[in-house]
This record gives C-alpha cells, sequence and structure tokens, in this order.
C-alpha cells in the first residue's frame, strides 16, 4: 500500500509534539502519525491546513511548499490540475474548496483517491467540535470533544 492509509493517515503527517483528535499513541509507525480512522486522519489534514492559515499561507503554491518537502513543483502542479485552483490563488475556507483540496493532496501522498465521504467526515468533525469549543469552553471542551469522538468510533461498530 501507498503512503499511510494502513495507520489511516492519509496525509503522511509526520511524528511531532502535536497530538490531534482520534491520534492512537504510540503510533505503530515510529515516523508518521497513525489515527483510529482515516476521517480522523483527514480532520487532523484540515487542522494542520488552519494552522498555516493563520500564519497567511493558503494557496495551494504556498500550502504544498510548507506541507511536503518531496517533489514541490510536481505536487503543486497535481493540486492545481485536480482542483481547479490557480497555484497562487487564495483557497476559500469552505468545506467545498477545502475538501476538494485535500482529497487532491490525499490522492498525491497515496496514489490512491481518497473516498469524499470520509475526507467530508473529517471537515465536519473538526467544524463541530470547533464549533462546541466556542459555546461551552474551558474544560468543558475536552468532556464534549472525548464523548464526540466516542460517538464516531461506537458509530463504525
Amino acid at each position: 500500500m501507498l503512503g499511510k492509509l494502513h495507520i489511516h493517515n492519509p496525509g503522511n503527517i509526520r511524528q511531532s509534539t502535536d497530538l490531534f483528535i482520534g491520534e492512537i499513541k504510540p503510533s505503530s509507525d515510529t515516523s508518521f502519525k497513525e489515527f483510529a480512522n482515516n476521517s480522523f486522519g483527514y480532520r487532523a489534514m484540515f487542522k494542520v491546513l488552519d494552522s498555516y492559515r493563520k500564519r497567511g499561507i493558503d494557496s495551494i503554491e504556498q500550502i504544498v511548499t510548507r506541507y511536503s518537502e518531496d517533489n514541490v513543483s510536481a505536487y503543486v502542479d497535481f493540486v492545481v490540475q485536480r482542483t481547479g485552483f490557480a497555484s497562487n490563488a487564495h483557497i476559500p475556507n469552505t468545506k467545498q474548496a477545502m475538501t476538494r483540496l485535500v482529497a487532491a493532496m490525499s490522492r498525491f501522498e497515496n496514489g490512491v483517491d481518497a473516498k469524499f465521504d470520509e475526507v467530508a467526515q473529517g471537515w465536519d468533525m473538526k467544524e463541530n467540535i470547533e464549533t462546541a469549543a466556542k459555546v461551552v469552553g474551558g474544560a468543558g471542551v475536552l468532556v464534549i470533544t472525548w464523548l464526540f469522538v466516542l460517538l464516531i468510533l461506537n458509530s463504525k461498530r
């Protein structure tokens, strides 16, 4: 299998001190993060891209240059072709635009098309958890977040 889909890491996110909801610790891969399912892996990709956006990195060229060390030019060209966005255009922070972007990045990273329902679920998890955090705030966020994670994991059984 290409990429890190076997550990539910469609973005091939490397190990770091960042901890994502749905991340399995320790990972079975010493170099890459492992997630409970692909939707959590996509959620992590969206969170990484959110962190870029906060620093003004919001075009395909900027994102891919920051995200990847390998084949940057080919990666940019591929994502441009798959999304229809110009390489230097601002990517809107909408579900439609961002799921297209992440699906294209996952395809480049893994060599297989992303399952769009998993990408969309990753976006929805990110949005729902952020909304809950704004409403509840503080320690309640942790409780709601983990209840949400348990709900998602139990719905897969």
